[in-house]
């Protein structure tokens, strides 16, 4: 299946030794571990079929270029070859900072990291999504551009993600759907933020980002084909199919929010009755959970219902909500359901109720082979797999390099050493 976008997919930067010649020995090496997100020398050794001490003088000139760092498991040892056994070699680029902006129900989060995906900076400003977004992109680019000032190293960004919940056309980049998000239709959130930064920025749906942030460091890692549900204010889902984010012909797959389970129910800003949106997200279950409670100034969370009536609601909407997944299900056959945003963290009693609802109304040979699980990133999986998407989107520009001539190590930020000398690089977007 071919990459959604340029660097999404760590395919596109992890060369083949036949089909990609030009590149040296080591330049292949660090392609490897870039894609792999973590790998050992023995298995680097079986991949290339280089011999172990040519892979040990490789990824020594690596580490002596600060391009991989190897992480210990079990703390340190004083036996050098015990700790390379256990030892994990990442990619990392010095000097290099990525960062992401969310747009959510509950406002804007803005997160700068560096490319281990470490958060060196977090900021959030409460705003509504639903309104003209001129003052939102203003707000966000106002955000990071004070974020990065607080930094002691202040380098300009190399890649930016935007995770925004709502349809994203992948050929235009615009906001597509004239029902959610009315008032972003036509937009292009990407240009209009870049123009502001003065800086390239990707944008992205935050349920696929969300998706791709549970296969790469969360609760999917086991699983090649799996549905992502980010069940918060809103309910939408991201797909990984065979190993990659499916987003559709046109971008827009996964909108399982709008699916309408009641007719006769409350009216959704999609302009229809009863989508699962209004009936099954946190904002409905919340207020009757806070209605039960006598909860009227608002004060109590999802997290503070934990008694025997709070659990029946709860688990009530996870069925309602778990209708609408055993259809997918029975059309896709996926090996997992990954639950995440607000409600997945919540209570288990939201799972148990989607877990009955697919044995109810999912084929048995289906059912049977289906589980269930939290996100394992909790209520931050569309962050992460913003930063994950960055960092793949520098590590892809990287490869380009190589392919162009480049050699390794880089000097300085912002150069890097070619055939014919030193040239300034930029932005790595």
């Amino acid at each position: 299946m071919a990459p959604i976008a340029a660097g999404y997919e760590p395919v596109d930067f992890h060369p083949s030794r036949y089909t990609q010649p030009r590149l040296t020995n080591k330049q292949w090496v660090a392609g490897i571990i870039r894609s792999s997100g973590g790998i050992s020398r023995s298995d680097l050794a079986l991949r290339t079929g280089i011999s172990k001490s040519g892979v040990a003088a490789l990824v020594g000139e690596l580490l002596a270029d600060r391009l991989v760092d190897e992480v210990f498991e079990g703390g340190r040892t004083h036996d050098l070859e015990r700790r390379r056994r256990s030892a994990t070699l990442r990619a990392v680029l010095p000097d290099v900072l990525i960062g992401t902006i969310q747009f959510d129900h509950e406002g804007i989060t803005v997160v700068i990291a560096d490319m281990t995906c470490e958060p060196l900076g977090r900021a959030f400003a409460e705003a509504r999504i639903n309104t003209a977004p001129g003052p939102l992109f203003e707000t966000a680019a106002g955000l990071l551009r004070g974020l990065l000032s607080t930094l002691e190293r202040p380098e300009p960004l190399d890649a930016v993600v935007v995770a925004l919940p709502g349809p994203i056309d992948k050929a235009t980049g615009r906001v597509r759907s004239p029902s959610v998000l009315s008032a972003w239709s036509d937009t292009d959130p990407a240009e209009e933020l870049g123009r502001r930064l003065g800086i390239p920025v990707h944008i992205d749906n935050d349920a696929d980002l969300g998706a791709w942030g549970e296969f790469v460091e969360g609760a999917g890692r086991p699983f090649t084909d799996f549905l992502y549900v980010e069940a918060s204010r809103g309910i939408g889902a991201g797909l990984v199919l065979d190993g990659a984010v499916y987003r559709g012909s046109a971008g827009i797959a996964g909108e399982i929010g709008h699916n309408q389970v009641d007719p006769a129910g409350p009216l959704c800003r999609c302009g229809q009755n009863g989508c699962i949106e209004v009936v099954a997200s946190s904002g409905p279950v919340l207020a009757k959970l806070r209605a039960i409670r006598d909860d009227h100034a608002g004060a109590l969370s999802l997290n503070d219902f934990v008694d025997g009536v709070s659990a029946r609601v709860l688990r009530e909407a996870g069925h309602t909500l778990g209708q609408v997944l055993a259809e997918a299900c029975n059309l896709l056959n996926p090996q997992a359901i990954v639950i995440g945003g607000q409600l997945g963290s919540a209570h288990e009693s939201y799972l148990e109720g989607i877990r009955e609802a697919i044995r109810r109304y999912a084929q048995p040979v289906i059912a049977d082979g289906l589980v269930v699980v939290a996100a394992g990133l909790g209520e931050s999986s569309a962050l992460t797999g913003s930063l994950i998407r960055a960092r793949h989107l520098v590590f892809d520009h990287e490869f380009r390099l190589e392919l162009g001539g480049t050699s390794l190590p880089r000097k300085a930020h912002g150069e890097v050493t070619v055939d014919t000398g030193t040239r300034a690089a930029g932005a790595l977007v």
